[in-house]
Formats: C-alpha cells, sequence, structure tokens
C-alpha cells in the first residue's frame, strides 16, 4: 500500500518476481482490492505491479470494479466450500501442488 497525501488515498502496489506477466483475469487485483476497501479507512485510488526483474519501475493498472469483484470472488468462494464439503477437488494437469492437494482430493 502506498499512501498519497495529495488525494487522501492510497494505492495497492504487487511486488511480482515471476519473468511472466499478471493474467488479465488474474483473481490478485480484485482480492486486494477487496481487502484494502475493507481494512483501510482511506479511498483506495489505484494500483500497480511492480515486477522486480525488471528495471521500468511500476506498471499501472486499472483497477477493477468493486461489486464486480466481489462477486466473482464470492462465487468462487461458493465452489471452494462446496467442493470441500463432498470432498471432491477437480486441479489441472497433474495436482494441485501449490495448494498440497492430489490431482483428485
Amino acid at each position: 500500500m502506498e499512501y498519497e497525501e495529495e488525494s487522501d488515498s492510497v494505492r495497492i502496489i504487487d511486488f511480482k518476481t515471476g519473468k511472466n506477466e499478471e493474467p488479465e483475469d488474474s483473481l490478485q487485483l480484485p482480492i486486494y482490492l477487496l481487502l484494502a476497501t475493507n481494512t483501510q479507512s482511506k479511498k483506495v485510488s489505484g494500483a500497480s505491479y511492480w515486477y522486480l526483474d525488471r528495471d521500468d519501475g511500476l506498471t499501472e493498472k486499472k483497477l477493477p470494479d468493486g461489486k464486480q469483484s466481489f462477486e466473482k470472488v464470492y462465487a468462487i468462494a461458493r465452489r471452494i466450500k462446496l467442493a470441500r464439503q463432498i470432498n471432491h477437488f477437480k486441479c489441472p494437469k497433474d495436482g494441485c501442488y501449490a495448494a498440497g492437494l492430489t490431482k483428485e482430493f
């Protein structure tokens, strides 16, 4: 988070360590927007990615719509809740390694 004194607002800065561009449909900015909006007293005025393996500084990103972000994240959260309840996850390829799960849990 970066405080912008002139607008009395905050900006989201997401540090990126990988070499690939963040996909447009990534959930990171919608999640960060929801977190910042619901935990900060200041308005969220913008967002940037900072690719640490580059020398070009911050990459400005358009803030996602707050209502659409909530609906998108909430829909996925409901699907995860259901999958946990019925103990059934379908993971891509050879498993959900990031989550520590095998192919079908």
